[in-house]
């Protein structure tokens, strides 16, 4: 069985005409995945409490050297509870934006299979890309 050779297919390229004709049906009937409020509560957490206070607390355990981080968590109890605190929002914030990275996944997935059925979907996409500026990240994690 060393010399046995694994199958390739193109399932690995997306799903099947037919997969696909199914996962626009099922799109059809599904309702919307989220409401106006649910949106609106979204854009105002990123934007103030918590989330907001959360990110900025977290940035800035970035924006301060090993030094002064140890230093202060090293000052008094005061200092340590301060670096632990930004631990904490660090971690509320890393566990929002993974909650929000998924929404946005749905939503691409969604809006890829509403346009599924058209003939044309490759070059819609195309024209769709070339209207976006995908800068690069300049933030370095050093």
């Amino acid at each position: 069985m060393a010399n046995a050779k694994r199958k390739t297919t193109k399932r690995d390229v997306g799903p099947s005409p037919t997969e696909l004709k199914q996962m626009v049906e099922q799109l059809r009937r599904a309702p919307a995945a989220l409401s106006e409020d649910d949106l609106l509560d979204i854009e105002a957490r990123l934007k103030g409490q918590p989330d907001g206070m959360n990110r900025r607390m977290a940035l800035i355990a970035m924006v301060k050297s090993g030094k002064e981080l140890i230093d202060l968590a090293n000052s008094d109890r005061q200092g340590a509870v301060v670096v632990a605190s930004i631990a904490e929002a660090a971690r509320f914030c890393h566990k929002g934006l993974l909650e929000l990275a998924d929404i946005v996944k749905h939503a691409e997935l969604r809006a890829l299979t509403a346009i599924g059925e058209r003939k044309d979907k490759d070059s819609v996409i195309a024209e769709a890309q070339a209207g976006f500026e995908y800068a690069e990240p300049e933030v370095s994690h050093a």
